[in-house]
């Protein structure tokens, strides 16, 4: 948090092991009780490998008094506000001096409010809280150590953040890449707040201002007298959170597009196959979950990959219900990576856990409800219609493709018993060239300088990218053997007969004027790298 000083000389506490009452610390912290999302932090901190950490109480800065302004408005009378930022690092100075800690040990932060209200009692919440992605410190060959995130943890949303330590006369600047994390107080904003916040600062696309609990509530017109109130205070009292049509209205407001799946509405969508291709792109999704009692949002950031799940090939394999004529890669997706300001930040839900297995009005187990992705203004066409409607367009072609002799792998594709694989992506024109210009196939052949020019001129700014392979391919090898590519607008009753689809290739064909024209000769007749993730780039520590 930057802009945000200690009013007095910040403490520098040693916390190596031996130190482990971070209990202590937070009941100090928290009004003399727990806090799940502060556990949270402090938990990730010692798997981390924290060392020290710094506590400074701080002045009040706008966006602190904006804070205690609105509740001093909410409750009718003067609310009180204090905050604490805790700082954490990999290092501790001999001296422990705060001054001298190495500026690249930074593993977070988090501001700790505590609001005191009129009737004495107390609301204690993170207003914000940035940390690195879960990482182990490995050698890097010259005697030092490198981050390297846990392995098939896939932490799509995350971007630069700059914080500080210090008094006004006397501060340190600190940057770190992570994920944005704060809570609501369930006063002058709710979880939909947390989640909207969340997503939209951790976002590596956004590059506004700081989204604060304010600017929601000014875009939204929602003040906290009258009947236009957030939260309860004091109870029962009236109640407006912030539902879907508020939520879609910020992301819009923002500049963004707002892609909605209703799964209440639309029950045979499975939720993680409408999300996965909004978090592979690095966009993040707001995800709602209910049951018959209860409804939460919680920002979904990122993703497990586990390659040896039994389900994706075994439930068809058994005969299970619905079948589907190929397997999408959120199949292997173990658990979302979500931000839950009731819990924590980074834990994981597993994809199972919280699927529609009956029909939603008389399920009682908590389930997905809704998801909002976050995606850029000019995608209209959304994933998940773009994954059915490609691996549909992909049977086609490789049922029309005649494989020439030595073409064993197209003449795999259409083997029996082979079903394809599609993971589906929104890519940019720049990174699929490097991509392309990179990859070379299992037999040592490349693309030439004719494909490449044609690629060039045919990619728009942004495309849907799905990627075609097979099961064992891609668990194994993290190969694909064919790319589908699709425009991002447009209807689908275009994509369906194959307009928007501009681009393709198999082993040995390519269509480089789109499905509908005739096919062409392509160098590549293996199988090729995967395109990686949005933010990632490293193979290691994967299995």
């Amino acid at each position: 948090m930057l802009d945000a000083f200690a009013s007095a000389e910040p403490v520098l506490k040693n916390c190596e092991p031996g130190f482990s009452f971070f209990f202590e610390l937070i009941r100090k912290e928290c009004n003399g009780e727990g806090s799940r999302p502060l556990h949270r932090i402090c938990t990730l901190m010692r798997k981390m490998g924290v060392r020290s950490f710094v506590r400074e109480d701080l002045e009040k800065n706008p966006e602190l008094l904006g804070e205690q302004s609105d509740a001093s408005i909410r409750t009718r009378g003067p609310a009180h506000l204090k905050a604490v930022r805790l700082t954490f690092f990999r290092d501790c100075p001999a001296n422990n001096s705060w001054r001298d800690v190495a500026a690249d040990s930074i593993l977070g932060y988090a501001v700790v409010a505590t609001l005191t209200l009129p009737d004495k009692t107390a609301r204690v919440y993170i207003l914000e809280s940035v940390v690195c992605p879960p990482s182990l410190w490995l050698g890097d060959g010259n005697g030092g150590l490198k981050p390297e995130m846990v392995s098939n943890y896939y932490l799509h949303c995350r971007r630069e953040f700059v914080t500080q330590v210090g008094t006004k006369g006397d501060t340190r600047i600190f940057e770190l890449v992570g994920s944005f994390f704060c809570q609501q107080n369930d006063l002058t904003h709710v979880c939909a707040h947390a989640a909207l916040r969340i997503a939209v600062n951790s976002s590596p696309a956004f590059s506004g201002s700081k989204l604060m609990n304010s600017t929601i509530n000014t875009l939204l017109n929602l003040t906290h007298t009258g009947d236009h109130i957030v939260g309860r205070y004091p109870a029962p009292g009236p109640s407006l959170g912030v539902h879907v049509p508020g939520m879609v209205s910020v992301v819009e407001q923002l500049g963004w597009r707002a892609h909605v799946g209703d799964f209440i509405q639309n029950p045979a969508v499975d939720y993680d196959e409408f999300i996965y291709p909004i978090i592979e792109s690095g966009c993040p999704t707001i995800l709602g979950v209910q049951n018959y009692q209860s409804a939460h949002v919680f920002a979904v950031l990122g993703h497990t990959l586990n390659t040896d799940r039994w389900s994706p090939e075994a439930r068809q394999g058994y005969g299970s219900f619905p079948h589907s004529p190929f397997i999408p890669t959120s199949a292997w997706t173990d658990h979302f990576i979500v931000s839950d300001d009731n819990f924590g930040m980074y834990v994981t839900v597993p994809t199972d856990s919280i699927r529609n297995l009956l029909i939603p009005k008389y399920n009682p187990n908590l389930h997905a409800s809704v998801a909002i992705g976050l995606m850029p203004g000019s995608v209209t066409l959304n994933g998940y219609r773009t994954e059915r409607l490609a691996a549909f367009l992909a049977a086609k072609l490789v049922s029309f493709a005649k494989a020439a002799p030595g073409n064993r792998w197209l003449a795999l594709l259409s083997g029996p018993g082979e079903r394809l694989v599609c993971r589906t992506f929104l890519c940019d024109k720049a990174r699929y060239l490097a991509h392309v210009k990179a990859i070379e196939d299992d037999q040592k052949k490349k693309l030439g300088a004719a494909e490449i020019t044609n690629l060039e001129a045919a990619l728009p700014d942004a495309f849907w990218t799905t990627e075609i392979t097979v099961p064992n391919l891609y668990c194994g090898n993290k190969r694909k053997v064919g790319d589908l590519l699709s425009r991002v607008d447009g209807s689908e009753v275009d994509f369906g007969a194959g307009k928007l689809a501009f681009f393709g290739w198999l082993p040995g064909v390519s269509w480089p004027q789109g499905l509908l024209q005739p096919p062409a000769d392509w160098p590549i007749f293996g199988h090729v790298p995967v395109l990686r993730g949005a933010s990632e780039t490293r193979q290691l520590l994967e299995w």
